[in-house]
């Protein structure tokens, strides 16, 4: 992680790094998780600041218009002062190395993944990540701009109506005025049912300094419609992974009395189940270096790791989880693969393979996804609530500024 702050020049001038969301995200998170286990130590100082100044960077650039775009300014559209009181508020760029499509330009499936926009699922990252940011300082305002991020993109991303089913697009354009592509992903419901309710609890908790501000019932009960009619049964490692950490989420969440519609989390941990029990980890652990992607596999050893900790939740309040016994047995037969996780995690620790094409085309994401599957292998991994149960986490109330 001290490379990664060096290498993507995290103290450099705001809003001239390269950023890219989705491994920002998870950068400071690994900066929080390291700052609370180093913080009492001399040796290793700054994460804290790290994870600030990252937070930082990512409002300054993926705030606003691209360098190679006519736009200039914040993509919200606010004048400087206020935008920089609300930088959230457009939502973020993906930080592709292309520009987005334009309305005259026709769709090709190949480019369009290096191209610019807004993806819904990497939003819910910086949500997390300004919400956990917000329990380790105790700064109302990281709340606020979780909050505010959280109903741009459920304004811009959900579609309902009276007549069809509610829907997510995949992708939005830069400013949020009109989808790139219009299908769904498979898992950006849960996602956001997930985040939300995390959000949300904290706010009912009356720890985020406003029981009222985050407001995001409406959006929480949208997604648990449509996550009832969602089949997120995957063969794909990081997809894998994915529903396993939402799956230890929603028990996290049970745990603490701040699930509603608690029936969605027997369905998660039964699809991860079933996903884990049809997928090959032979031919995954057994192809070549340059067949496979590390950070793809690190989102399934993360996912592993959570579920070993979610179970250990249960193993502690197993009078919360009585009435819970398919959940249980789902969970132990999910762990019967949990030695997957540090396989993958000894493979791309070697040095032998951290330098073939296959890590060094992708060195940020792999090296910042395998620190996270390495902190995340210890119980001491950052919680949303206190072991007691509690989600009381945020002790300073002082007001943000409204959105």
């Amino acid at each position: 992680m001290e490379d990664f702050a060096e290498r993507t020049a995290i103290w450099g001038d705001l809003g001239d790094g390269t950023r890219y969301l989705w491994t920002d995200a998870f950068a400071v998170r690994n900066y929080l998780n390291l700052h609370l286990r180093t913080q009492q130590s001399t040796q290793n100082i700054g994460h804290l600041e790290h994870a600030l100044r990252l937070i930082e960077q990512v409002h300054h650039t993926l705030g606003k218009h691209r360098p190679d775009d006519e736009r200039s300014g914040w993509i919200s559209g606010l004048a400087a002062e206020l935008a920089e009181l609300h930088p959230t508020v457009g939502g973020l760029r993906i930080g592709k190395p292309m520009n987005e499509r334009g309305d005259d330009e026709p769709y090709d499936e190949r480019v369009e993944w290096d191209r610019d926009g807004q993806y819904f699922h990497y939003l819910t990252k910086w949500i997390d990540a300004l919400h956990h940011t917000a329990v380790v300082t105790h700064e109302h305002k990281y709340f606020e701009w979780a909050a505010q991020l959280a109903r741009s993109a459920r304004r811009a991303f959900v579609q309902s109506s009276a007549d069809k089913p509610a829907t997510i697009f995949w992708k939005m354009s830069i400013d949020l005025s009109r989808p790139l592509i219009g299908s769904m992903g498979r898992l950006d419901a849960l996602d956001g049912f997930v985040t939300y309710s995390s959000l949300q609890a904290t706010a009912d908790q009356g720890t985020s300094g406003d029981g009222d501000h985050a407001d995001l019932h409406n959006a929480i009960t949208d997604f648990f419609f449509i996550c009832r009619q969602a089949d997120w049964v995957n063969d794909d490692e990081l997809g894998i992974g994915s529903l396993l950490a939402d799956a230890a989420r929603l028990i996290q969440l049970l745990h603490t009395g701040s699930l509603v519609h608690t029936s969605i989390i027997e369905k998660a941990v039964a699809e991860a189940r079933i996903s884990m029990d049809q997928m090959s980890f032979h031919r995954l652990m057994h192809r070549p270096a340059s067949m496979r992607l590390a950070f793809r596999e690190f989102g399934l050893s993360i996912g592993l790791h959570q579920i070993r900790h979610a179970r250990s939740i249960i193993e502690q309040r197993h009078e919360i989880f009585e009435g819970h016994q398919n959940l249980i047995s789902d969970l132990d037969q999910i762990l019967k693969h949990e030695a997957v996780a540090d396989q993958i995690e000894r493979y791309w620790l070697d040095p032998t393979h951290q330098s073939t094409t296959a890590w060094t085309r992708n060195t940020d994401i792999n090296a910042v996804m395998l620190a996270t599957s390495l902190l995340s292998d210890d119980p001491r991994s950052l919680r949303m609530g206190r072991e007691d149960g509690s989600s009381r986490i945020l002790t300073n109330t002082h007001k943000g500024t409204g959105s």
